[in-house]
């Protein structure tokens, strides 16, 4: 399937066989692009959850949640922040089949240890949530998250790049992509890993462009060095990297849906320092992710 437009919403995929240019000369096998776009006139959200789902319920828990709330079909993440002694935590609701989407209350148990700063996973997806307990544990404090990515009907793939067009309404525009691993750490263990952080603030005299992610040699910052802004109204920018496979070395960017991994896409606002901002001037993304998959 080719692609000749893309319309203002939605995501598309198609099939390339590569390379498809000399930047993809170390890509041997075949490679697909996804595509996703999405309108922003007039947001000003400090961070967007596009692609997947990070959401916080409640922090600094210290005794069972009995707060029923909608999980929206996605995992329950539980973040231990201090703890004394491990056990189990029971989880209570109502599960969603990932197939067919049946609903169906269910109880899954997570078996937690001592460590700290340490997130966990359920396997199952949810629709509601009406009990945690964690009486079996000593001491906790923790959080509850939901927990939603991207993996391709629970696949194995690997993100070898991507393309963002991104299309401004000014000359002060502000912006930062975001591309993060969901990885499964065994046990139910689960970690967020960057892949991408990279964005930009515009001046009217000037502006840069930051990376939140490499450093040394490998840092794509760059400051203006006149009053020049980095775009004229109305201008498509582009943010573009497609040495992911050559760049991380502890496979960063491969995602075994086969365990509990994806992944999720923010959208954030950045002020020149590369804190965040409200999202400003931003009419339009179109992002095009390039992986490879396992047949």
């Amino acid at each position: 399937m080719a692609i000749t437009t893309i319309p203002s919403t939605g995501v598309y995929g198609a099939d390339i066989a590569a390379p498809i240019n000399t930047n993809f000369s170390e890509i041997d096998e075949k490679i697909k692009v996804m595509i996703f776009t999405m309108p922003l006139t007039g947001v000003v959200d400090t961070r967007l959850n596009w692609i997947g789902n990070d959401t916080v319920i409640t922090t600094g828990e210290t005794g069972d949640y009995s707060t029923d709330f909608g999980a929206v079909n996605q995992h329950i993440c539980i973040k231990i922040n201090t703890i004394t002694t491990g056990g189990d935590i029971v989880i209570t609701g109502t599960k969603v089949h990932e197939s067919t989407m049946i609903p169906t209350a269910a109880t899954e148990t997570i078996t937690v240890d001592t460590s700290t700063d340490q997130r966990y996973q359920t396997n199952l997806k949810w629709l509601e949530i009406t009990n945690i307990d964690v009486s079996d544990l000593d001491t906790p404090d923790y959080d509850v998250e939901l927990c939603g990515y991207l993996d391709f009907g629970n696949s194995a793939w690997t993100v070898v790049g991507y393309r963002a067009d991104i299309k401004t309404s000014s000359n002060t525009s502000d912006f930062a992509l975001q591309l993060v691993k969901v990885q499964d750490d065994g046990s139910k263990k689960m970690s967020y890993v960057p892949m991408e952080d990279y964005g930009h603030d515009s001046l009217s005299n000037g502006g840069k462009y930051f990376d939140n992610l490499r450093t040394g040699g490998d840092d794509r910052g760059f400051t203006m060095t006149g009053s020049v802004p980095l775009a004229d109204n109305n201008d498509n920018m582009c943010y573009k990297a497609l040495d992911f496979n050559s760049y991380f070395t502890s496979d960063e960017n491969v995602l075994d849906g086969t365990l509990n991994e994806g992944l999720l896409i923010h959208l954030e606002g950045r002020t020149a320092t590369g804190t965040a901002s409200g999202i400003s001037a931003i009419d339009h993304i179109c992002l095009s992710l390039y992986y490879t998959k396992e047949a």
